[in-house]
């Protein structure tokens, strides 16, 4: 057996994809602008209406809990590895 086919047969993914196609990858650019935005836009809201007049304080609490909707096109795509190991069963 040649050299060049053995790393292929341990790993996991041989039969598998670990980039998507550009239709995919257009649709996951697409579901995560529009859910980060939305997420954006909900905690914007939130802190507006409990810390009314205290924008300091809002905009310093805000920064953190906004920076977590950023790792949502890192779970979409970790999700879509899962779906394709899960069909190389």
């Amino acid at each position: 057996m040649p050299a060049s086919q053995r790393p292929a047969q341990r790993w996991p993914l041989a039969g598998g994809e670990l980039i998507p196609d550009w239709l995919t990858i257009i649709g996951i650019v697409i579901v995560s602008g529009i859910s980060s935005w939305l997420g954006i836009l909900a905690v914007a809201a939130i802190m507006t209406l409990l810390f009314r007049g205290k924008e300091d304080i809002s905009q310093f609490i805000m920064l953190p809990l906004v920076s977590v909707f950023g790792f949502i096109p890192t779970f979409i795509y970790a999700a879509w590895i899962g779906l394709q190991i899960k069909g190389l069963r």
